[in-house]
């Protein structure tokens, strides 16, 4: 077989790394550490003796090999035999084998993952490749970055642990982009992760790499094509791809070219049936099972308990593509009928703002979680409040053990003189199972039904990640939940739960209910666009006007009681990374731009400033702080586990909350537009709170005993020319 060994000499990379010998009727080539001809006779002799792991047309199997007088365990790939055209392009550029061989010795020799290449061989007959084997080290117990995927998606694991196996599979391909490899066909399943623990992955292996080319330096081209063979959904894809170019940004073009690549690619594998119809048949016939396949990224459903939030696992443009016209229109429908009688009712309870007395006891709660091990200490946090009413969320993603743990604590805490409400949660399952969503929501009310302030019904319904993609699917998983309004009609339900300043939404949600049934006060998640200072326009719409507009929407609906909830607000905090929930579940690379995260100062002092508003105003009945604990955005950073830190946000607000007991807002006073006034009476002594929204002189219009700021001591001699800052500051007359 002089032709194939001429052949084989001219390719390989150096003569010391070749060992070609005609071992009729076969011809082997081995890597330099094996390289004898009582090796490659050991190899030969192994070819029919392995035991088959996957059948087809390329055969995969495992034996044993005793090379170098020891016994290694081995894989040998087999590849099917060719045309007459392909035995003659392999002639020229090697067989599959050879290709494989050459390619993964590539990768060892530059440090790159892949299963330790041993040797091929060969069998020609003149120009008729009859047989050819690809041997290298066997993996014991292999799994792929396939596999793993699934293995999450079916474990319903947290986003971190994608993030992880991301984050590894990504250093793996960069290195070996760097190393000059395209791989080619860089599927999910041609990459094989070493799982050290649970949740945890070692080294990144490459196989399949006959199709692979070595070139001096990949450019970007050649980086996208692998890239557009990884199965991941859109957003996942941007984060791996990301991952793969940390810390540098990726490059401007990439993005482009990999979309080409990808479609081309879906093209070829849409035809692949038509274009090997006898194959296909074949295989139809000898594996009727169908595979297992991910959840389509519609239906996937990935929590990160980093920010209490599942993630978008698609970019918007692909959200897009999956929503319903026939749910737009019904949007646009009920948006156009509501418009107008929406928009007069808002003038009407913007006129009326401020201008009622409101008892201030009980009207903020804040959130906490019931998890075991933050529950004794977040309640010693909660009574050093002076303990005002709780919010506790029960999530249906979770495991009936954990509701139950959720019910004790509200009996509780309610068996203490404190004041609790809680929120129902969906996710997709709750949508694609009805039957489980039913049985949460009777576990659950049933328990408590006599215990709470008021129960939310759904959340977030107008952001897809939360499970909700229809209204039609909103309707469904309000069905139980005016059952059980029926059987419980002393329950005050909340809903339904809209978040940001998307009120097409709200006005078809609530004209979507089931029939008979109204919520007896509406809820909103009613953020401050998430930029900046509350008193901040967006459009013509500051606080004050969206919590106007929200009360004419349910006034004109007919379907929600004449009352306000806002039950989830709070600013992101800057550099929290990924347990900020603008930045999960990954922190890109680069600049961020039109970041809305705020300095801890900031956000104690917006914070005040947003319940001043949405309270005194008399347009909000609660607001529920999201959350107590939470190192991206709540009141105390937990980032250090044995040492929670206070942040000024839990002291500004223990400030406020103690002097808002038992105190009632009278009015607000006369003062320039961007200064604001609040007056307050409490037993025997009256005071103001007041703030500007950009640093100003101001002539208050009372004469002042003292000052204070919300969390200090009280300041005497205090003059009526004062300056006031965006931090609140307290005025006793």
């Amino acid at each position: 077989m002089a032709d194939g060994t001429d052949r084989a000499a001219e390719l390989s990379p150096g003569n010391d790394r070749k060992q070609l010998g005609a071992l009729e009727p076969y011809s082997v080539e081995l890597a330099p550490a094996y390289s004898s001809d009582e090796n490659a006779k050991q190899l030969i002799a192994a070819l029919d003796n392995g035991e088959t792991i996957r059948g087809g047309r390329h055969q995969l199997s495992r034996g044993q090999v005793v090379l170098n007088g020891e016994v290694v365990p081995v894989a040998l790939k087999e590849f099917g035999r060719e045309g007459l055209l392909k035995n003659w392009i392999d002639q020229k550029r090697g067989s599959k084998a050879e290709r494989s061989f050459r390619n993964a010795l590539h990768l060892f020799e530059h440090g790159v993952g892949t299963p330790e290449p041993i040797g091929f061989v060969e069998h020609w007959e003149h120009t008729r490749l009859l047989r050819s084997v690809y041997v290298c080290r066997l993996v014991e117990e292999p799994s792929d970055f396939r596999e793993e995927l699934l293995r999450l998606h079916e474990s319903s694991a947290p986003c971190e642990s994608f993030m992880s196996l991301m984050e590894v599979v990504a250093e793996g391909v960069a290195a070996m982009h760097e190393c000059g490899f395209q791989h080619r066909d860089l599927g999910n399943q041609n990459i094989l992760v070493k799982k050290i623990a649970p949740d945890f992955w070692g080294e990144v292996q490459f196989i399949d790499l006959n199709r692979g080319r070595v070139e001096p330096v990949l450019n970007v081209a050649a980086r996208a094509r692998d890239l557009s063979r990884i199965a991941l959904p859109s957003d996942f894809k941007r984060i791996f791809i990301e991952m793969i170019y940390a810390p540098e940004v990726v490059p401007y073009n990439l993005k482009g070219l990999e979309l080409r690549f990808r479609r081309r690619y879906e093209l070829h594998t849409r035809s692949r049936k038509i274009r090997h119809l006898l194959r296909t048949l074949q295989q139809m016939k000898n594996s009727p099972k169908p595979k297992r396949r991910y959840p389509s990224p519609k239906e996937q459903f990935v929590w990160d308990p980093r920010t209490a939030q599942p993630v978008s696992v698609m970019v918007r443009k692909d959200r897009k593509k999956e929503a319903s016209w026939k749910n737009h229109l019904l949007i646009l429908r009920h948006t156009l009928a509501g418009y107008v009688p929406s928009r007069k009712r808002q003038a009407a309870f913007e006129s009326i703002a401020f201008s009622e007395p409101v008892v201030m006891n009980d009207r903020i709660a804040v959130s906490i979680d019931f998890s075991e091990e933050f529950e004794g200490r977040q309640m010693a946090l909660s009574n050093e409040l002076g303990n005002p009413p709780v919010h506790l969320r029960f999530y249906h993603h979770e495991e009936e053990a954990e509701w139950q743990r959720g019910i004790a604590l509200v009996k509780k805490l309610k068996a203490q003189g404190q004041a609790v409400s809680i929120a129902l949660i969906q996710d997709r399952e709750a949508v694609r199972n009805p039957e489980r969503w039913a049985n949460f929501c009777h576990v659950v009310i049933d328990a408590l039904h006599d215990q709470v302030d008021f129960v939310e019904a759904g959340h977030a319904i107008n952001r897809v990640k939360w499970g909700i993609w229809t209204m039609d699917e909103f309707r469904q998983l309000m069905e139980p939940v005016a059952v059980l309004k029926t059987r419980f009609p002393h329950v005050q339900f909340t809903g339904p739960a809209v978040i940001d300043f998307e009120f097409h939404y709200l006005a078809t949600a609530l004209r979507c209910l089931p029939e008979a049934f109204k919520f007896d006060a509406q809820s909103l998640h009613l953020y401050v666009d998430r930029r900046g200072a509350p008193e901040n326009m967006q459009g013509k719409f500051a606080t004050l006007q969206k919590l106007a507009l929200a009360r004419g929407i349910g006034q004109w609906s007919g379907r929600s009681g004449d009352r306000l909830v806002i039950s989830e607000v709070n600013w992101p905090l800057l550099d929290t990374g990924v347990y900020s929930p603008v930045v999960s579940p990954y922190q890109s690379p680069g600049i961020r731009q039109n970041d809305p995260s705020v300095r801890e100062d900031e956000y104690a002092d917006y914070m005040i400033r947003y319940l001043l508003i949405t309270l005194c105003s008399g347009l909000a009945e609660r607001v529920c702080w999201w959350q107590l604990v939470a190192r991206g955005y709540g009141l105390v950073d937990d980032s250090c586990s044995d040492a929670w830190r206070k942040r000024p946000a839990f002291h500004a607000l223990k400030g406020f909350l103690a002097l808002m007991r038992d105190a009632r807002f009278e009015r607000k006073l006369d003062s320039p537009s961007s200064v604001h006034l609040f007056m307050f009476s409490r037993r025997s002594e009256d005071f103001v709170i007041g703030y500007a929204e950009y640093d100003q002189g101001v002539e208050l219009p009372f004469s002042v005993k003292a000052a204070s700021q919300l969390e200090g001591a009280k300041m005497t001699e205090v003059d009526r020319r004062v300056t006031l800052s965006g931090r609140p500051m307290v005025f006793w007359l």
